[in-house]
C-alpha cells in the first residue's frame, strides 16, 4: 500500500528498457503498418466512401503482427545496422 507522500517506487533500469522499447516499438508498428495498410487498401480496393471502414480493418489485423514483428527483429536489425556502419553496439 502506498502512503501518502512516500516517494515513487524507483524503476531498475531493465524495466524502464524494457517500458521504452515495448512504447517505442508500438508507436513505430502502429505508424507504420496504418500507412501500408491505407495504400494496399486504396490499391486493392479503390477511394470511396467505405475506404475508412475497409482501411481500420486492415489495419486492426495487421498491427498486432507488426507490433510482434518489430519486437523480435529490433534486435536483430540493431547488430546488423552496427555490424554495417562498423560501430560498436551500444548498451
Amino acid at each position: 500500500m502506498t502512503h501518502v507522500g512516500a516517494p515513487p517506487k524507483e524503476e531498475s533500469m531493465e524495466q524502464k528498457s524494457l517500458t521504452w522499447r515495448l512504447v517505442h516499438t508500438g508507436l513505430l508498428s502502429g505508424g507504420m503498418s496504418a500507412l501500408v495498410a491505407l495504400i494496399v487498401t486504396m490499391v486493392n480496393t479503390g477511394v470511396d466512401w467505405g475506404l475508412g471502414q475497409r482501411w481500420l480493418v486492415a489495419w486492426c489485423l495487421a498491427y498486432p503482427v507488426a507490433w510482434f514483428a518489430t519486437l523480435i527483429w529490433g534486435p536483430s536489425a540493431r547488430m546488423l545496422t552496427n555490424w554495417l556502419l562498423g560501430e560498436t553496439p551500444k548498451s
